[in-house]
């Protein structure tokens, strides 16, 4: 039988990321850490554009064919069509809150280590991306389209993270790797603990068995590799408790900004996380890189353009006089690597970084940054945000990296 194709097929992926493994003594627990070498961050950049498109096709063909969208632009067969327009679909899900698509980038990325990295020493393929059912999404779609507002913010999404499977040579699944996916710009050490407790249920068959069998009728025809994988799937469902398959388990951490010291433990290496209680194969993965935020807007293409209404010569003085309030490392980290790009007084301020390599150091300076920013009277805590929040964002195709200092909250 001929090997499928790697869905999330990177050539320089495994240039990209730095890949460390720790097995446990038995075999039943794998800890891979995936270290980015920022000198491939802009060929990765166009390869993952072009997975990250492939992967959301699917829900735009989805909708083209509910609207009865084909090769014509004008469904109605009118001159003009109401509303925003296939355009709305085509862009799907560029508009999307941010938050959203870290959820949907935390997803592929599992599909990529699954995938590409052979997880567990297993040759696993991902036949479709849950994300398809995503129904809020979707709901979020007609708000952007009736209301010509910015789309909500979606936290999370029911089912299955990611799926992947592996079948023997009469195309019985022998294997399913459930994944849970967690992406952070920041660390969050709660969001380890989430994902492997919700890795300890006791289910052997996917919630969204039927969500992917619905997604490749849209594709299968006679004798087609998705025609074999619908009746795979479809034997899994019956097959009910009296399955044979193994389950097995990964857990998938993306952070931007991991401890300083390296002799702290963000993932045990040699045995599950404590609140792992599933007696069962586990895959804990670590991917370390250095711009989330940044990464990801590049990636679905969402950035938007800086405008300010400030003369540069008002950005550089207010610079200066926001760093007299920084303590005299972090003062002299910004004065020589970043230069304010715009300030909306209250709301935003953006700083551009000239060098991505001491970006994690810019990161570390925001609670100082934040600081110096309210001694100056610049950023003032209000009833609604009793809490000034910073993000930081890079953009790679900008003549500087760009780092954005919000008060909007980043996990």
């Amino acid at each position: 039988m001929a090997k499928a194709p790697k869905r999330t097929h990177l050539p320089t992926v495994a240039k990209w990321l730095i890949d460390t493994v720790q097995k446990s003594d038995d075999g039943q627990y794998y800890h891979r850490r995936l270290e980015e070498d920022l000198d491939i961050r802009a060929d990765i950049i166009k390869e993952l554009q072009i997975l990250v498109h492939q992967a959301h096709e699917d829900t735009r063909q989805k909708l083209r064919k509910i609207v009865g969208i084909s090769d014509s632009l004008d469904p109605l067969g009118e001159e003009e069509t109401p509303g925003i327009g296939a355009s709305i679909i085509d862009e799907f899900p560029r508009y999307l809150e941010h938050t959203t698509l870290k959820g949907y980038f935390g997803e592929i990325m599992t599909a990529v280590v699954a995938e590409n990295f052979n997880a567990l020493d297993e040759d696993w393929q991902v036949i479709a991306f849950p994300f398809r059912s995503h129904q809020m999404a979707y709901h979020a779609l007609e708000q952007v389209r009736q209301e010509e507002s910015t789309a909500p913010t979606i936290i999370g999404r029911f089912g299955d993270d990611m799926l992947a499977f592996k079948r023997d040579l009469q195309n019985k699944i022998t294997h399913i790797l459930f994944c849970e996916a967690k992406c952070t710009a920041r660390h969050d050490s709660t969001l380890i603990t989430d994902a492997h407790q919700k890795s300890s249920d006791s289910k052997k068959i996917p919630v969204d068995c039927l969500v992917i069998i619905e997604a490749l009728q849209d594709y299968a025809t006679a004798g087609s590799d998705e025609e074999s994988w619908i009746n795979s799937l479809r034997h899994l469902w019956f097959s009910n408790k009296n399955s044979i398959h193994e389950r097995c388990d990964l857990v998938s951490y993306i952070c931007g900004l991991p401890p300083v010291r390296a002799s702290t433990v963000i993932i045990p290496k040699s045995a599950p996380h404590e609140n792992y209680i599933a007696n069962r194969r586990l895959e804990a993965v670590e991917i370390h890189l250095h711009d989330v935020n940044g990464l990801i807007e590049e990636v679905y293409q969402s950035t938007k353009p800086i405008v300010s209404t400030m003369k540069k010569v008002e950005l550089l003085t207010l610079l200066e006089k926001v760093s007299f309030y920084l303590p005299n490392s972090s003062k002299q980290l910004i004065q020589n690597n970043c230069h304010l790009l715009s300030f909306d007084e209250g709301q935003e301020a953006i700083i551009g970084v000239r060098n991505l390599a001491i970006f994690r150091a810019v990161q570390r300076a925001i609670p100082e940054i934040q600081y110096a920013f309210k001694e100056a009277g610049k950023f003032v805590p209000t009833e609604a945000q009793p809490k000034i929040k910073i993000r930081l964002k890079t953009s790679t195709t900008n003549t500087s990296d760009i780092t954005r200092v919000s008060m909007i909250s980043d996990q």
